[in-house]
């Protein structure tokens, strides 16, 4: 069974970037979690986070 949402976050820095997911259950929780992750934000890192639907 897949989480009914994940929450995609994109770091990007300098050269580099990374991403991850993180099942959600709620898409409330999964917006809340995307403004938790963008106040992570710096003056030399870029956070771009996305709530998409997954399979359930």
């Amino acid at each position: 069974m897949t989480a009914p949402f994940l929450l995609i976050i994109l770091y990007v820095y300098g050269q580099g970037s990374s991403m991850t997911s993180v099942p959600m259950e709620t898409l409330e929780l999964c917006e809340q979690a995307a403004v938790q992750a963008k106040k992570l934000e710096g003056a030399l890192s870029n956070i771009k986070t996305q709530c998409v639907r997954g399979e359930v």
